[in-house]
Parts: C-alpha cells; sequence; structure tokens
C-alpha cells in the first residue's frame, strides 16, 4: 500500500507516513524493503 500511494497516487513519502500513522524514516526504510523486493521478484523471472 506505501508503494501504491506514493508511485499511483503521487503522494510524497511524507505524505504516505502521515496517511499511514508512521514516521518518515519509518517509511523510507518500508520503500526500500518494498522495492528490493520487487526487483528480487521480477530479477527471478
Amino acid at each position: 500500500s506505501l508503494i501504491v500511494l506514493h508511485y499511483y497516487t503521487g503522494h510524497t513519502l511524507k505524505e504516505v507516513a502521515e496517511m499511514m500513522g508512521m514516521s518518515y524514516i519509518n517509511a523510507k526504510v518500508v520503500h526500500k524493503k518494498a522495492l528490493d523486493s520487487l526487483r528480487a521478484f521480477f530479477a527471478a523471472r
């Protein structure tokens, strides 16, 4: 959902963090982990 809010709706990570009730730092960590997972998934295909 963080990825969708950030890329699909165009919100900044700071805005997404506020919407999801998390700190900006935590949102950055979740964002990086999600992107890493997506990269690994598509690299394995």
